[in-house]
């Protein structure tokens, strides 16, 4: 069953995570229950880029014996609910040496291309909205609403299967 879980029920998932710590400031966070325990979690984070606020899938985990899970459903639940709090535009950066991110692509979102990380960090219209770290990361998004396509043009995000560099 899907629903709406806090933080600290997601928490635990976390250490299947590559990056066991939960985000900060999740704002969101959505789950899959199945025999009373949370099987898989979804944890969202606003970012602020070009004046505006987007939302950010930052982590998902799930517990390792249920490995035929679809989390792109899971995905695609959080999206659906995402909708009644008026976000425009939800984006993804995906570890390009950890993954490609298919689970994205299953779940209907637009490749943007790589994008190799400055030192501060991603850089949308001027605004650093990821953590600093090395390497290059696969970026996706999705529109939630009829703004959110514009709002991933003004960000450049909507140039889908080119490499964006910046």
């Amino acid at each position: 069953m899907f629903r709406e879980i806090t933080p600290d029920e997601a928490a635990p998932l976390l250490r299947y995570h590559y990056c066991p710590q939960m985000p900060a400031n999740p704002r969101h966070c959505y789950g899959i229950e199945a025999g009373g325990a949370i099987i898989a979690a979804a944890v969202w984070c606003p970012i602020s880029a070009g004046g505006r606020v987007y939302i950010e899938f930052a982590a998902m985990a799930k517990d390792p014996r249920w490995h035929k899970l679809q989390i792109s459903s899971l995905i695609s639940y959080s999206c659906n609910q995402l909708r009644r709090y008026r976000y425009g535009l939800a984006v993804t950066f995906v570890e390009a040496d950890r993954s490609e991110g298919k689970v994205f692509s299953a779940a209907s979102w637009e490749y943007a291309g790589i994008r190799r990380r400055h030192p501060a960090g991603i850089r949308l219209l001027g605004d650093i909205i990821d953590r600093p770290e090395d390497g290059a990361v696969h970026i996706y998004w999705k529109a939630l609403n009829r703004f959110g396509k514009h709002h991933a043009k003004r960000l450049n995000l909507a140039h889908t299967g080119q490499e964006l560099v910046g």
